[in-house]
C-alpha cells in the first residue's frame, strides 16, 4: 500500500496528515484536490501490479503541471512492467509522451505510430485535426494536387499521381489583401472573408 501511495504521488501528502493511511477523504474524496484524487486512484489501479492499465482521458480536468505530474507516474508504472493504455483526444499529451500511438476511428485502427509519424502523414481527415491540421482530398499530377471541393496546391519536391491527401499546418496559412510581392508562397487563392 506504501509503495502504490509513493507510486500515485500520495506518500508526502498522507505522511504529512494527522492520521495518515486513516484519514477520511469523503464522498468522492471531495475533501482532497483533483491531482490528489487521481493519485489516489492511481494508486488503488496499481495495489496489487496489474499486467495492464487502462487510464481513460486521466490528464482531462487537471491543470496542464499536475497532467504532466500524473503521465511521469504512468512512466515510471510502465517503467516497473505494467503495460499501461492511456485513452486521450489531448494532442498536447499525445505530443508530449512520445509513446508509440494507436489512433481509433469508429471502433477501428486507423493509423499507428509514434506521435511524430502520425503527424507527419495523418491517414484520415479525423487523424489531422487530431493533430491539429487540415487535410483535404484531391489528385495529384506531379508537383500539382487539384483539390477535390475545387482549387489547388503546388506541393514542390513531390512527383505523386493519383489520388492523394494534402495536410496543411494552419499556422502556414497568411490572409493578406494585397498579392505577395517578394516571398516564397507557392499557393494563393482570391477569397472574400465573411466572418472570423
Amino acid at each position: 500500500v506504501i509503495e502504490a501511495a509513493e507510486m500515485g504521488g500520495l506518500a508526502e501528502f498522507v505522511n504529512r496528515h494527522p492520521h495518515g493511511f486513516d484519514m477520511l477523504i469523503g464522498e468522492r474524496g471531495e475533501s482532497i484536490s483533483g491531482g490528489q484524487r487521481q493519485g489516489v486512484a492511481i494508486a488503488r489501479a496499481v495495489v496489487n501490479e496489474p499486467e495492464l492499465l487502462l487510464a481513460d482521458e486521466p490528464t482531462g480536468n487537471l491543470d496542464p503541471d499536475l497532467a504532466v505530474e500524473i503521465m511521469r507516474l504512468f512512466r515510471e508504472i510502465n517503467a516497473r512492467g505494467t503495460t499501461v493504455v492511456v485513452a486521450t483526444h489531448d494532442r498536447d499529451l499525445i505530443r508530449r509522451m512520445q509513446r508509440r500511438t494507436i489512433v481509433l476511428e469508429h471502433g477501428r485502427v486507423v493509423q499507428e505510430g509514434t506521435p511524430a509519424e502520425v503527424a507527419r502523414r495523418p491517414a484520415t481527415e479525423y487523424v489531422a485535426r487530431l493533430v491539429g491540421l487540415n487535410l483535404y482530398t484531391g489528385t495529384a499530377d506531379g508537383a500539382r494536387v487539384v483539390l477535390d471541393g475545387g482549387g489547388s496546391f503546388v506541393v514542390p519536391d513531390h512527383d505523386e499521381r493519383g489520388e492523394v491527401l494534402v495536410a496543411l499546418r494552419p499556422s502556414a496559412v497568411v490572409v493578406s489583401t494585397s498579392a505577395p510581392v517578394v516571398s516564397s508562397v507557392r499557393n494563393t487563392w482570391p477569397a472574400t472573408i465573411t466572418g472570423l
